[in-house]
């Protein structure tokens, strides 16, 4: 399936502006698909008291608006996230707002946060086949606490978006001190698992900072930390004149967050990896450094909805070769050994 993608269709999608061959695939992709289980059960997971059927979840970002809820949840995936849902509506930066860098398997995206606004998508939202976790971001603690209470009502787990590189307030709540008044407002009304998507730190403050975030949730019992946000770097494609990067090239980066935040922890707070995975490899690599589960987005762009059973095979495959009987061993095993 991935080869008749990549053959047959991909040439044709990208011949298309990034966004509008996204929004094709999304007009198109509206319907649950006959598509044939498969089961696992070393992958199968207990997390946070939802039964997953392996680790691998949709990033959010690809189905912002819940547009293809019922296609996704007929697939292979362990969850889906979508969003991030915003309290209003809003049309997010100006156009070009994606490019495409084709031989690193990468893209470059200054979206900002185009959203639907949480009435809309909250009336599309129904019982999906698998775990439903949505994303949620805003520009004050009163946007968050709003859509938190809300979604909560549908969603098996909330994910905070504090990171965005695009937007003028994306990243206000990643400064540790602003976190704390965020998660002291969201801890009063928290009724689902709560994750946090942070930045990967690139320099040593960053780190500091991103270390202060970790102590905060573990003080706090927030469950767990998506890593990584996209990274911001100018482009000068783009309107805004730069974006956030994907793909790739972001995957040391996000393996370095992932490893630095479950040696911080002492495996004591649950990480979601997002950030460059293609291969069972990729995910295998993620979860032995601390990962529970991993996370795609990228690699569906340019491998296609076949990657999904790809890495789930070649994942369950590593295992077996390691010698692991479960997936819940492997987790942090390199770390730990």
């Amino acid at each position: 399936m991935v080869s008749i993608y990549k053959s047959l269709i991909r040439p044709i999608l990208f011949k298309m502006d990034p966004e509008k061959s996204h929004n094709l695939i999304k007009n198109i992709l509206r319907i649950s698909l006959p598509i044939k289980k498969i089961s696992e059960p070393m992958l199968n997971l207990d997390f946070c008291g939802i039964k997953l059927n392996n680790p691998l979840g949709l990033a959010a970002g690809f189905d912002k608006n819940a547009d293809m809820l019922l296609f996704l949840s007929s697939l292979n995936l362990g969850y889906i996230t979508i969003g991030s849902v915003l309290l209003n509506s809003s049309k997010g930066n100006p156009k070009p707002r994606i490019i495409r860098y084709d031989r690193k398997l990468s893209l470059v995206n200054s979206m900002g946060l185009p959203s639907e606004g949480l009435a809309k998508v909250y009336k599309k939202l129904r019982n999906s086949k698998i775990p439903l976790f949505i994303s949620i971001a805003g520009n004050s603690v009163k946007e968050y606490v709003k859509c938190y209470s809300i979604l909560s009502n549908v969603a098996k787990a909330i994910e905070l978006n504090i990171s965005c590189p695009n937007t003028e307030n994306g990243r206000l709540f990643q400064d540790a001190d602003n976190f704390k008044k965020l998660i002291n407002e969201i801890v009063k009304i928290k009724s689902k698992p709560t994750f946090v998507k942070v930045s990967p730190p690139l320099n040593n403050k960053q780190r500091e900072n991103l270390m202060e975030i970790i102590n905060v949730c573990m003080d706090k019992k927030i469950e767990g930390i998506t890593a990584i946000n996209t990274i911001q770097i100018k482009e000068k494609s783009l309107a805004t004149g730069f974006g956030g990067l994907s793909g790739k090239l972001i995957y040391k980066y996000m393996l370095k967050t992932v490893r630095d935040i479950y040696e911080y922890s002492e495996g004591k707070i649950i990480i979601n990896a997002c950030g460059g995975i293609f291969e069972g490899k990729d995910a295998f690599e993620a979860i032995i450094n601390g990962a529970t589960t991993v996370q795609i987005y990228t690699a569906l762009i340019y491998e296609g909805f076949g990657v999904i059973d790809k890495i789930i095979k070649e994942l369950k495959n590593i295992l077996k070769a390691k010698k692991f009987s479960s997936i819940k061993e492997a987790i942090g095993y390199a770390i730990k050994n």
